[in-house]
């Protein structure tokens, strides 16, 4: 599923492009936590826990511009908002002034959709007030606002665990020894990621994907991206409950023919995905 980017707004913007926003601990705050990721995967994709692309095709932005950056309007938009001197492309000062624009603006964003939705009036989001800021911003169209913050939260997220557990002088900032030991981690693991996925599709066993094989994993891994859209539209994630409400939702997209209603990832939207839904819904 494409994701509409509505009025090339600063979040939406901020989204497509991909921004670091998560520099600071406070952005995406708990307050504010967005969508889960799409059902099925983890927070970055089908590699692994929040480290980087997995072996799938394009890694986790698949499908949002695609691995060489945002797609041609964004990087229009970027360029007539932020190229300053008028040479074409952004500098390294252009692309600074891009990014502290863009976070200023995704924060009094954010500030505005706490106080929109905050209805006990405590400054933050309960569970309840998440989920009626997720289907009122979607009924109005404004996916790239939801993808933004999504964004952002999985950022924290990742900065989180990564200090965690390579941060062991437990001062907050990960040194050049911790980057280090990071890197080494993070690439052991990128070859058992990649390990699993030859384990999985590369059925002759001679260690590389042929054409054929490369063609039922691409398959394999469309199938399980359009599922998890289908989930992560009705705001289900991995290990979540099926709650009433969702199932409501997912019959409402059946029911329209919506292409966000394939749950079960065949390309088609019809009434075995809502048996899909229901079947989890009833585990």
């Amino acid at each position: 599923m494409n994701i509409r980017i509505v009025a090339l707004s600063a979040a939406g913007l901020l989204a497509a492009a991909g921004y670091a926003l998560a520099q600071s601990a406070d952005v995406g705050a708990e307050d504010m936590a967005p969508p889960p990721p799409p059902h099925g995967f983890p927070a970055d994709g089908p590699g692994g826990p929040g480290f980087g692309p997995g072996p799938g095709p394009g890694g986790p932005r698949h499908g949002r511009g695609g691995p060489h950056g945002p797609p041609p309007e964004i990087r229009a938009e970027m360029l007539k908002r932020f190229d300053a001197n008028g040479d074409g492309v952004l500098d390294q000062s252009e692309r600074e002034a891009a990014h502290a624009a863009m976070k200023a603006r995704f924060e009094a964003e954010r500030a505005e959709v706490i106080k929109r939705f905050d209805a006990d009036g405590d400054g933050k989001l309960s569970p309840a007030e998440r989920e009626t800021m997720v289907t009122t911003l979607r009924a109005e169209g404004k996916e790239g606002l939801l993808r933004a913050m999504h964004e952002a939260h999985e950022r924290r997220i990742m900065h989180e665990r990564a200090l965690a557990e390579f941060d062991t002088n437990k001062d907050g900032v990960l040194d050049d020894a911790e980057k280090a030991a990071m890197r080494e981690t993070l690439k052991a693991r990128a070859e058992q990621r990649r390990a699993a996925f030859l384990k999985e599709f590369d059925t002759n066993g001679d260690g590389t994907l042929d054409k054929a094989e490369r063609e039922a994993a691409h398959a394999a891994m469309a199938q399980r991206h359009r599922s998890g859209e289908a989930w992560h539209a009705i705001g289900i994630g991995p290990g979540d409950p099926v709650t009433p409400a969702a199932v409501e939702r997912a019959a409402e997209l059946v029911r329209n023919n919506d292409p966000r209603g394939d749950f079960n990832g065949d390309g088609k939207v019809d009434q075995a995905d809502l048996a899909e839904v229901m079947r989890k819904a009833s585990r």
